[in-house]
């Protein structure tokens, strides 16, 4: 029987929109409110009328990146994939600039065969969320 390895890419996570250069520490799993929250970019979404506010947030896409190493073992594994769990919604990954998955669709999870992308060091993981409410209105132009 072959090794299993498993490595939780859930640390060392920033996130920012494409149109600034502010790279901001993320929590993943989370969200983007959550990330901003955190961070003190936003006041409360749930106190008084803060969340009238925060509807730009949902009109803009949304980056998350992070790297990673694999040792020679993980490295030399037959068969290496990412597993991906509520990916919301529109969600382009890449590997090592390499585009993996286009994600449509929050309630299901995607299993990517990547052994062809890894390398032991600087693996990098970057995740394009498109957003939602100016995916459906450029939807509803078709």
């Amino acid at each position: 029987m072959p090794n299993t390895y498993s490595l939780e890419l859930n640390k060392d996570w920033i996130f920012f929109s494409p149109d600034t250069l502010d790279r901001i520490p993320a929590r993943v799993p989370g969200t983007v409110h959550n990330d901003l929250l955190a961070n003190q970019i936003i006041e409360d979404p749930f106190y008084c009328t803060n969340e009238k506010n925060q509807q730009w947030i949902d009109k803009k896409d949304w980056v998350y990146q992070t790297s990673f190493e694999l040792n020679k073992n993980q490295l030399s594994a037959q068969h290496l994939e990412l597993f991906f769990e509520g990916l919301d919604t529109y969600a382009e990954i890449f590997l090592n600039e390499q585009s993996i998955l286009n994600a449509n669709h929050f309630f299901r999870s995607w299993r990517v065969p990547v052994k062809d992308f890894l390398k032991s060091v600087n693996n990098e993981l970057r995740i394009v969320f498109r957003s939602p409410t100016m995916t459906g209105l450029a939807d509803l132009d078709k």
